[in-house]
């Protein structure tokens, strides 16, 4: 079991560090503080708190508490010593992620001052719990420079909570310590902790073909992952596969899709995001021999640009999805290296993909579509038309009843018109010469 999977159990100030790492940590905070003596405002993490913070919260339940938890200054000031001891040359005395040692890392360290973070097991973008950023601290983050850290656990809760403390950017509340400034709760702490996301049954158990199957069609067709990460699918496929579930045939794709696309991130973490390809690439946050329930709450939260499909797919369906990513990873294992580049060179190496013939035009008259019969039907169609237009030529048609016509208004008194003479006769004109009368016949 890793130990992440432990409830935390300190949610108040407990028992002080040990001796020794109280001597380590206080002579390293004196001489870091001897070093920035003459270089301006102290840095955040040389600075004794003297208040208590209040911070947002939820208990065992996942029930908001109301006007969330109160940690003491004494608390956090351990914490903080802890923070120089094992966090500040990575993630900066000042939780900007500028550490010493952060230069040239990729990806660089978390800046706490924004308080945005990923792989917590709410929905992305809100605040996760103190046991998400436990089980981060206590099993790292794959792929990166941020390795599992053996920190006692009253000692991991302290540090949680001074992390909190950082002030925001440009000097503003950090999302921890939101509170209202307005109206009857002005004043009140508005930070909330995301809702958790809980792990439901596997549904798929005993079934884990069938669930690949669903899940490599959820993946390329309705949750449309291949936006962002690549396509595992040659062009055809996915085009049959398309018109078989969707009626539709997809003939257009993105550029290169086999390859992850940027994702733009700088506003959240300082740097654009290169989505994982699952064939190849570790996934930060998946533990080992936790693989299926971490691939199903991260799917289900989001990470990042990546939205939660907690909602939007059915709890079967985030598990076939976690399924199927889980047998891509699969085949970065060693042993599983050839059937990895089979599928490689079957998508690399696919014929020309010829996109399917439109769908014909739409029939003009109301002829059936189901074959001869729609034909025979077009046909006596067409007969009784005929005949109906005979019938109709040998009935002489009814008079169609004058409009009346509109009375006109009334004219000026004309002059009267005098009547049109008969025309007369043209008189014939003469002959030229009278004919000479004929000469009497012999006897």
């Amino acid at each position: 079991m890793n130990r992440s999977d432990k409830k935390m159990t300190h949610l108040q100030s407990g028992t002080r560090t040990t001796g020794a790492f109280a001597l380590a940590a206080a002579v390293a905070l004196a001489g870091l503080a001897g070093g920035c003596a003459d270089d301006g405002p102290q840095p955040w993490a040389l600075t004794k708190i003297t208040q208590d913070y209040t911070f947002p919260a939820r208990d065992a339940a996942g029930k908001v508490v109301k006007g969330g938890v109160v940690v003491p200054a004494a608390a956090l000031n351990r914490g903080r010593e802890a923070y120089v001891h094992y966090c500040y040359a990575c993630h900066g005395m000042d939780g900007d992620g500028k550490g010493p040692s952060s230069y040239g890392l990729r990806p660089p360290p978390r800046n706490f001052k924004k308080g945005n973070f990923k792989f917590g097991a709410v929905p992305a973008g809100k605040l996760p719990s103190d046991v998400d950023l436990a089980r981060i601290i206590w099993d790292g983050l794959h792929g990166t420079a941020m390795l599992p850290w053996d920190i006692p656990e009253q000692q991991l809760w302290e540090v949680i909570q001074f992390i909190k403390t950082f002030p925001g950017v440009d000097g503003k509340d950090n999302r921890w310590q939101q509170k209202f400034t307005r109206g009857k709760k002005k004043g009140q702490l508005k930070a909330k902790i995301g809702e958790p996301i809980k792990t439901t049954p596997d549904p798929w158990k005993g079934k884990s073909q069938a669930a690949i199957e669903k899940g490599e069609e959820l993946y390329h067709l309705k949750a449309q992952c291949w936006t962002c990460h690549a396509t595992y699918l040659t062009k055809q496929d996915f085009s049959d596969r398309s018109l078989a579930v969707d009626g539709k045939a997809k003939t257009t794709f993105r550029p290169n899709m086999y390859e992850s696309k940027l994702v733009e991130a700088k506003d959240l973490y300082g740097v654009d995001v290169l989505p994982p390809d699952f064939t190849i690439d570790k996934l930060r946050s998946i533990r080992r021999g936790n693989e299926l329930t971490d691939l199903h709450r991260l799917i289900s939260a989001g990470v990042g640009k990546m939205p939660a499909w907690t909602g939007a797919l059915s709890e079967s369906e985030l598990w076939a999805l976690a399924y199927y990513v889980r047998s891509l990873q699969l085949l970065g294992e060693p042993e599983n290296r050839a059937k990895r580049a089979a599928l490689w060179d079957k998508l690399e190496i696919q014929p020309k993909f010829v996109p399917p013939p439109p769908p014909p035009a739409p029939a003009t008259d109301e002829a059936d579509e189901d074959g001869d019969e729609g034909d025979e039907a077009a046909k006596k169609k067409a007969d009784d038309g005929e005949k109906k237009t005979a019938t109709a030529a040998a009935k002489p048609a009814p008079a169609k009843p004058a409009t009346p016509a509109k009375p006109a208004a009334p004219a000026a008194p004309a002059a009267p018109k005098t009547a049109a003479a008969p025309a007369e006769p043209a008189p014939a004109k003469p002959a030229a010469k009278p004919a000479a009368p004929a000469a009497p016949a012999a006897p």
